[in-house]
Formats: C-alpha cells, structure tokens, sequence
C-alpha cells in the first residue's frame, strides 16, 4: 500500500470493513482495527507511558505534575464534567489513548455509560461520521470492560453517503444502538 492512501480491512470476527487512511511512512501494522483487545492496548498504553516518562523526566515533571493539576481539579467546572469533555475532544482529535484514557478516568470519577454516550453524541455532532468512527473505540472499551452488551447485526453492504467509502451496515448500527444506549 502506498503512503497517504487509503484502504479497508476487514475484521474476520464481525465482518466490519474499517477504512483508514495511513500517513505518510505508517504501514498496516500501525492501524487498529476492532480484533486487537482494547484491554491489551489499554496495559501497554500504560506501559509505555512510563517508559516514555523515565526517558522524558523533565517533561512528564511539568506535563504530568503541574499542568495536570492545574486543568484536572474541581473548579468552577466539577472534575468528571471536564474529563467528559476532554474525552469529546479526544473523539474529535481521533486520539485512541486519549479516548481511552479520558473514559477510564471518567468511569473512576462516577461517570455512567449513559454520560459517556451522551458525550460520544455531542462529539458526533461536531465531527461527523468520522468522529462517529472514533466514538467505535469508546464503545469498545466499554464492552471490554463488561459495561455494555451489544450484538453486531447483520452484514448488508451500504455505502457511505459522505466519502462515498464503503462501510457496512452492522458497523452503521452498531455504533448508533451505542449511542442512543
């Protein structure tokens, strides 16, 4: 596959076909598509965070210590409402392990699967079918951790009304069961 172009791969175990568009230099083996475990990523996300902080120390000092805990407090916006919306952000941003992240602090500081939907949704309606896509990562999670159940419907093509990328039909309403919970 060429740099900067676009492909879909199919998931064996649902059918899904998931586009992605690789940047420049990135392969295949750099794309996530929904059979890698969510957990799996989440522990080495985790690991190689530390890592990162051991080899940056001055830079996890400000980043993690004081920039932290001058935006991550209760303010005039309580601390759960902000992890919420940083999680919107991460949706729109398309960054996996801050959706990750952002959801598991959410869900330590009380939040419901119904807030973090509710979230997803005000995501989608700023970012569209593609923030859409990313908000599959956050349901993921979520199913990972036994927190929503979901079966993924049949497997009518459709395509996309948009890009005109063809996507299927169980991805489509899969994700919008998830979001109206």
């Amino acid at each position: 596959m060429r740099e900067g172009s676009s492909t879909r791969y199919r998931n064996q175990q649902h059918g899904l076909v998931l586009w992605t568009c690789l940047p420049a230099g990135r392969s295949k083996k750099w794309s996530w598509d929904m059979t890698d475990s969510i957990l799996s990523y989440e522990k080495r996300m985790w690991q190689l965070t530390d890592a990162t902080k051991t080899e940056m120390p001055e830079l996890a000092d400000a980043y993690y210590g004081a920039v932290r805990d001058a935006v991550y407090r209760d303010g005039s916006i309580d601390l759960k409402t902000k992890r919420l919306m940083a999680l919107a952000i991460a949706i729109q941003a398309g960054c996996k392990d801050c959706m990750i992240s952002q959801t598991s602090r959410a869900l330590e500081l009380g939040a419901t699967t119904a807030e973090i939907f509710d979230t997803c949704a005000v995501a989608v309606s700023m970012g569209g079918t593609l923030a859409w896509s990313k908000a599959l990562v956050v349901a993921d999670y979520l199913r990972a951790k036994g927190l929503i159940q979901s079966e993924i419907p049949s497997k009518k093509s459709v395509t996309h009304p948009y890009q005109g990328q063809h996507l299927r039909c169980c991805q489509l309403h899969w994700c919008a069961d998830l979001l109206r919970g």
